[in-house]
């Protein structure tokens, strides 16, 4: 579909989940050069939003673990993180009737996808 104009949104929630994903992005990112990629898609009711990283990624079997709350995949000793980031993202999008879901491969990047009603 065509990549919408405009879309109505609570601000505030929308940059919430947007930040969150995309300090994830940059911080699980040991590249010399950080690359982001933003694209939306219209679904018709729903817009869908993805960002990819060309960071460390994730194994597949952890893409669902990452949206529980405290949870990091790396140990406390290596990154200063909370672990409620993506918790955040899951919760603000699911409020939108929204789904959240990660692709990636461990070495490859990763995918954030998330869809986001239009109403």
């Amino acid at each position: 579909s065509e990549t919408p104009e405009c879309f109505e949104a609570d601000p505030m929630k929308f940059q919430e989940v947007v930040r969150n994903i995309i300090d994830n992005a940059l911080h699980f990112n040991d590249s010399d050069e950080k690359v982001l990629s933003i694209a939306v898609r219209d679904l018709g009711n729903q817009l869908e939003f993805s960002i990819t990283d060309n960071g460390i990624g994730i194994n597949a079997d952890q893409h669902e673990r990452v949206f529980g709350l405290f949870q990091t995949l790396q140990s406390k000793e290596r990154t200063n993180r909370l672990g409620i980031g993506l918790s955040i993202v899951k919760r603000l999008v699911e409020q939108q009737n929204g789904r959240v879901w990660i692709a990636s491969q461990p070495g490859k990047g990763c995918t954030v996808g998330f869809t986001w009603s239009k109403a």
